[in-house]
């Protein structure tokens, strides 16, 4: 069970492989169980563990939303009738390699047990229903802004650059990355307040996401921590 199982950019982050272990452990014969909570959304109003939630399903996983009318905080793993992991890691890139997180691995069978009661009563609860995916936006003039206003951002022409990319985000607010570089290009002109202003913007666009993660990042660095 995971309040936030969030699929990344690339194969090699971390909750991306654990999903793959997941979709192998499946592959094997191996029973496979998921349940993620519904209510946690993203910035552009869609629920936030969709990915995941999708492609679990469409490689044969016993995956379920929890049901609408309470919060699943759990973040809780049982595997092989023995061994629990309980803790505050939700299985994203921030938790992962940015937080201060805290998890524990307990070796019990009662325990386990116990927990495998728990979540097949919650299984119950949650009857396995396909979602749609997130609308899909059209960014192809915005993409294009955004490739000009990295370009320009690259070869230090920022004011060009900060042109091209306020564009991009009046186009499609959704594109986080254009937002990044826009704040960069705020940074390297010397507009702290801008800066700041938009880094915190991302930071609650994107809070689980790549460039949350490097909005993060930049945020601590330009307040000294």
């Amino acid at each position: 069970m995971m309040y936030v199982l969030m699929a990344g950019e690339g194969p090699a982050y971390p909750e991306n492989i654990l999903i793959q272990d997941l979709i192998d452990a499946k592959k094997k014969g191996l029973k496979v169980k998921v349940i993620l909570d519904e209510s946690v959304k993203d910035f552009d109003g869609s629920v936030l563990n969709t990915k995941a939630y999708q492609r679990l399903l469409e490689n044969g996983v016993d995956v379920r939303f929890d049901s609408p009318y309470k919060i699943t905080h759990v973040k809780l793993i049982v595997i092989d009738g023995y061994i629990t992991i309980l803790g505050s890691h939700n299985w994203t890139l921030t938790a992962f390699q940015l937080n201060n997180e805290s998890s524990v691995l307990i070796k019990s069978k009662r325990l386990a047990q116990d927990f495998i009661t728990y979540i097949n009563g919650r299984a119950t609860l949650a009857p396995k229903v396909r979602v749609a995916p997130p609308k899909a936006v059209t960014v192809d003039k915005a993409q294009a802004h955004l490739q000009t206003g990295r370009n320009y951002y690259e070869n230090r022409l920022y004011d060009k650059a900060i042109l091209e990319l306020e564009k991009t985000v009046g186009i499609n607010p959704n594109l986080v990355e254009a937002h990044y570089y826009l704040a960069l290009s705020y940074e390297s002109k010397g507009e702290r307040n801008k800066t700041i202003a938009k880094l915190e913007e991302i930071m609650k666009k994107d809070r689980y996401g790549e460039w949350g993660q490097k909005a993060t990042e930049t945020y601590r660095r330009l307040q000294g921590y």
